[in-house]
């Protein structure tokens, strides 16, 4: 789908604004983690996603509506639900449960956690004309590829319209750490309440 609004937001890529806690684990090599290590959507049948605190049980007793940890968004069902309304095309949002470090005691299950993974990835940035971006430039990086420089604003990211014949949400490709979402999902997260949790910054979009 065609789009000229595009919204991004960097709650994955660290810094100030991160929602990463870092306090869940997992058992690493059951069927469903394999599978989504390797870019496929698990099975039903290998589900929920279990998760519990990687030190204390304390960390998880007030966990938000959203926040990242396991290296993906953790969205409670009043985030996912109007997510729900939309093709996601390669993003998939599959249930979790998460439990105290005994793996059997539920907490938050009136939440209904669900794990969002996997990414269309678009390479729309036109990093000449962008604000408040630097080129990666670690040892192990991708050439021509580009990370946040600072906490970004309004229309600091340009993107080229010949390229967004895109999925409602997808990730940043040559701008690391980021996710994109088309404008009417962020209208329908809005309508929900719940846009607020992603701290969406608006894109330019270029010719």
């Amino acid at each position: 789908m065609k789009t000229d609004r595009v919204w991004v937001t960097t709650v994955m890529a660290g810094g100030a604004h991160s929602r990463a806690l870092h306090i869940l684990d997992s058992d690493g090599d059951l069927p469903a983690e394999r599978d989504m290590r390797k870019a496929k959507k698990p099975r039903p049948e290998d589900l929920p996603i279990v998760l519990y605190p990687s030190s204390s049980d304390d960390d998880i007793q007030d966990l938000p509506d959203f926040f990242v940890d396991t290296g993906h968004m953790m969205l409670s069902e009043a985030i996912a639900a109007p997510l729900r309304a939309f093709d996601l095309g390669r993003t998939y949002m599959v249930p979790a449960k998460i439990v105290l470090s005994d793996r059997k005691t539920e907490k938050h299950a009136d939440r209904r956690y669900v794990v969002m993974n996997r990414y269309k990835v678009v390479d729309a940035l036109v990093p000449e004309v962008c604000r408040n971006i630097r080129e990666n430039t670690g040892p192990y990086a991708n050439p021509n590829t580009w990370l946040i420089a600072h906490e970004i604003q309004d229309d600091d990211i340009a993107l080229c319209a010949e390229k967004l014949d895109v999925p409602p949400i997808w990730g940043g490709g040559n701008l690391r750490g980021v996710k994109f979402f088309r404008g009417d999902v962020v209208e329908a997260l809005e309508a929900a309440g719940v846009a607020h949790y992603f701290q969406f910054k608006r894109c330019r979009v270029v010719s």
